[in-house]
């Protein structure tokens, strides 16, 4: 598997976006021209995962000063449980260079989300069982209930305060 960076003018972000809106429920991901806008952000890096030239899945990241932040992950559908998500996820905490990676994932209330939560765990992520809210991404949408996973260590209270307003302010735009 290769991974390289989709820029915002390459047709790779069209097939992005179809794995991540097939892939994630609409009310935690930004319409179309909102995934698009991300590149205005010099923090944001788009991955790409590539197995014989095709896309087979994506990692969304802010590289931020204080950690790394996955903001969207998903592999194709048919491509899942080959161990490509794995490889992805290591490539994103090798090249964080020694930083924090943090996600947001939902919680575990159905087999999905139990299932993506046991993803992460098994590549070395904690669960904070603390409040966090993913904001409304579209216009009209209500703040999602979530959880902050990282590594590679747990979050105190303190930090995970630090980091949640960090990633209102850097990723989402949100004073808070």
């Amino acid at each position: 598997m290769l991974i390289k960076r989709i820029t915002s003018d390459s047709k790779e972000f069209n097939n992005a976006w179809k794995i991540l809106s097939s892939s994630i429920p609409s009310g935690e991901i930004r319409n179309y021209a909102g995934e698009k806008a991300l590149f205005k952000n010099k923090a944001f890096r788009l991955f790409g995962a590539y197995l014989d030239s095709k896309l087979i899945g994506f990692a969304a990241v802010f590289v931020l000063k204080e950690f790394v932040f996955i903001d969207d992950m998903a592999i194709l559908k048919g491509y899942r449980n080959k161990g490509y998500g794995t490889l992805l996820i290591k490539d994103i905490i090798i090249n964080s260079k020694s930083k924090p990676v943090i996600l947001e994932t939902e919680k575990p209330e159905n087999k999905q989300s139990k299932r993506r939560i046991r993803f992460y765990r098994k590549n070395g992520f904690y669960l904070n069982n603390l409040n966090y809210l993913l904001p409304g991404l579209r216009k009209n949408n209500p703040s999602v209930p979530m959880i902050l996973m990282s590594y590679p260590k747990k979050l105190k209270q303190k930090e995970f305060s630090r980091i949640n307003k960090i990633i209102y302010q850097k990723v989402y735009k949100i004073k808070k």
